[in-house]
């Protein structure tokens, strides 16, 4: 292996399954940002029958198959899958919220900075915010037992920082900076609806297959 530090702590986070975005992880960004880079690092993931792939908006890297049909690797594929499919229905309920707190008509986007003190201001002003919030928190990934905004707010930033979907800014952990794996997941969603015949959620223009 590569005796950069940078280049060896990229090729861990691609094999522990991390999506690698500049918010994250900006070093091995901007390595991988280098083509002779990529092709050294799909040199070494070849023979595990993996390779170097982006997003459609090149905002993250990933490890996918070069063969999705070898080995244990359409297993593995539809493994992912369901636990995509699991999380979707809270990710894009946690999506509608931001969206109607901000007024955007759009899904949050990787850089995108997210204040829960502003949040949490806007949903306890205005009722409707409060019960889509309670019933983010009722079941699957953001299930809590918190009984007020603030508490569930709280709980639901920090389970998105632990899925990696958000970077805390500063120690205060008010403000947060969502990550490119909303990129990947948008990819993800428009892959799933065009090959499973799921309904399309509202998404972000100009996505891409998931995997090949």
């Amino acid at each position: 292996m590569s005796s950069n530090p940078t280049f060896e702590s990229a090729y861990a986070l691609l094999m522990s399954g991390e999506i690698i975005c500049e918010h994250r992880f900006p070093q091995e960004f901007n390595l991988l940002r280098m083509e002779d880079q990529v092709q050294r690092m799909d040199f070494m993931l070849a023979p595990l029958n993996r390779r170097i792939r982006t997003t459609q908006d090149n905002a993250s890297y990933m490890m996918a198959y070069i063969d999705p049909s070898a080995g244990s690797a359409r297993s593995n594929i539809r493994s992912q899958f369901s636990k995509v499919i699991n999380q979707l229905e809270p990710l894009v309920k946690w999506l509608r919220l931001v969206m109607d707190v901000s007024g955007s008509e759009r899904p949050i986007v990787p850089g995108e900075v997210i204040s829960e003190s502003k949040m949490q201001t806007h949903i306890e002003q205005v009722p409707a915010l409060e019960a889509k919030l309670e019933s983010l928190v009722k079941s699957g990934l953001f299930s809590s037992r918190q009984s007020d905004s603030k508490g569930r707010l709280s709980y639901v930033m920090g389970k998105l920082v632990d899925e990696g979907f958000l970077t805390r800014l500063g120690s205060a952990g008010s403000q947060y900076r969502a990550t490119g794996k909303w990129s990947w997941l948008y990819d993800t969603m428009s892959f799933i609806s065009v090959h499973e015949d799921l309904p399309e959620p509202e998404q972000r223009d100009g996505q891409m297959e998931f995997l090949e």
